[in-house]
């Protein structure tokens, strides 16, 4: 994420935000509620069908991209807390596995033993074929034990999880992980990534065209990103007001009386694209099997400026606490996470709103066959009903007295890029019996009534539904 316009076009919009924040001043209600701001162990949502969940953080920058903490990178990086934000962020959100997605520059030139961001004193740097795979931190003061796996971003590609380098040379290595698009579809370099148990994302998929991410045949899409929602250049790309929601969010740096929790400034913003669900239809119902996840996109070089709770604006635990992507798995171990990515295993939660508890997705086919998340199942002449099970919040999430409206939409997938929405429920369970071949998903929103305590002036927020959970894909054949 490149920074919102220089300090004096970010200034005057703070300044901006003080005569409005000012001129109602007098009519706020009493300061927010304080709240836990860390989010609760993975191994308490419950375990769907017998797995485990896994926190998983897939697009994220260290001080090895050139463009992270505030422009001042490694090797010459003068934000000396940028690394320790980070690391604190993945431990406060005890995120299970965070896979570092850094630009090339400065990525390619650096080794593994050092990508890791191994602390080398607390922190287990884990081998893989006598050389660096993964960190096994060891250094979280709530006993939090994340894995910080390597990989890179680029503007066409993305790669999760990489257990080594391209090539032991770094410019040649920089060269493979520039590649355009035609030369990713041309060459070779996604069958080099995958000989490197990489998973093969196509990044901002906001901005791409459907025959490109057909041509790289991809494991994964995003189908939300950070970065998209409060970038004006994204923004306008998409035909979007490049900056209608920042005056909004400097609000929360203009806050004499308190009355704002920072973490809560993305409710101001936050919305999936319509592009990301057109394409990603596209994709599924022409025969592609591929996994939506959602991107944090965090770097630390956006809003430096610091809010009442003592961090930035845009610090790395805010960003990562409010999203991340639910993985169902086996166990914690990298191999076992990464295939179940690429399986679709998963779903991705704005976690920002609460912790969902005892979340399901599957599909039964003639009360037998179970065909979960991500999963392909055959009718044959029978029945499937398909089950999305009623989250509640986790019960270390901030809430108040009110209790939240939960709806859960099923939907089918259309070749068009459009999406049918075949059965509905509030608050409780969803059972949907079908016998029509499709491509299905489940989306679970959320009006946060239980959060209007830790909302201040922007209370009226808490009566607004925004999108809580987006599952993966349910294949009917």
């Amino acid at each position: 994420m490149t920074r919102l316009g220089a300090s004096k076009v970010r200034s005057a919009l703070i300044f901006g935000a003080a005569l409005i924040f000012g001129a109602s001043s007098c009519s706020l209600s009493s300061s927010s509620s304080n709240y836990d701001n860390s989010l609760p162990d993975s191994g308490t949502l419950g375990s769907p069908r017998s797995n485990r969940i896994a926190r998983v953080i897939t697009h994220a920058h260290s001080p090895y991209s050139y463009d992270a903490c505030d422009n001042h990178p490694f090797p010459d990086q003068t934000e000396p807390n940028c690394l320790p934000h980070l690391k604190y962020a993945i431990c406060q959100n005890r995120v299970d596995l965070a896979f570092m997605t850094d630009h090339p520059s400065n990525m390619a030139y650096n080794e593994f033993k050092d990508l890791v961001l191994s602390d080398g004193v607390s922190d287990t740097t884990v081998m893989l074929n006598g050389n660096p795979y993964y960190n096994q931190v060891g250094s979280c003061a709530n006993g939090a034990t994340p894995k910080i796996l390597v990989g890179y971003e680029d503007i066409d590609l993305m790669a999760l999880g990489m257990n080594q380098h391209l090539d032991t040379d770094s410019a040649k290595r920089d060269a493979l992980y520039t590649e355009a698009t035609a030369t990713i579809v041309a060459g070779t370099v996604v069958s080099q990534l995958e000989a490197v148990d990489a998973i093969v994302v196509i990044p901002h998929t906001e901005q791409r065209l459907l025959a490109d991410i057909k041509a790289t045949g991809p494991d994964a899409i995003e189908i939300y990103n950070f970065h998209a929602n409060v970038d004006p250049k994204i923004r306008l790309s998409i035909n979007y007001p490049p900056f209608l929601n920042i005056p909004g969010i400097l609000t929360y740096l203009v806050d004499p009386y308190g009355q704002l929790n920072a973490d809560f400034a993305f409710m101001n913003f936050i919305q999936v694209y319509p592009v990301y669900n057109t394409l990603w239809n596209q994709l599924v119902t022409s025969g592609y099997s591929v996994t939506g996840l959602g991107g944090t996109d965090s770097h630390e070089n956006a809003f430096p400026e610091i809010a009442d709770d003592g961090e930035r604006l845009d610090a790395h635990r805010r960003i990562m606490r409010m999203m991340s992507n639910h993985v169902l798995t086996a166990t914690l171990d990298p191999a076992d996470v990464k295939t179940a990515i690429r399986k679709g295993h998963s779903w991705v939660v704005f976690e920002g709103f609460g912790t969902p508890v005892s979340f399901d997705y599957y599909a039964t086919i003639g009360g037998a066959t179970v065909v979960g998340v991500g999963d392909s199942g055959t009718l044959s002449g029978a029945s499937a009903v398909i089950t999305v099970k009623a989250p509640t919040l986790h019960s270390s999430s901030p809430q108040g007295s009110e209790t939240p409206v939960v709806n859960l939409r099923l939907k089918q997938a259309n070749a068009d890029g459009t999406d049918t929405v075949v059965a509905t429920s509030q608050n409780s369970d969803l059972n949907y019996t079908t016998t029509t071949a499709g491509v299905y998903r489940a989306e679970i929103s959320i009006v946060p009534k239980h959060l209007r305590p830790y909302l201040g002036p922007f209370s009226d927020e808490a009566d607004t539904e925004y999108l809580w959970i987006i599952t993966n894909h349910i294949y009917l054949k």
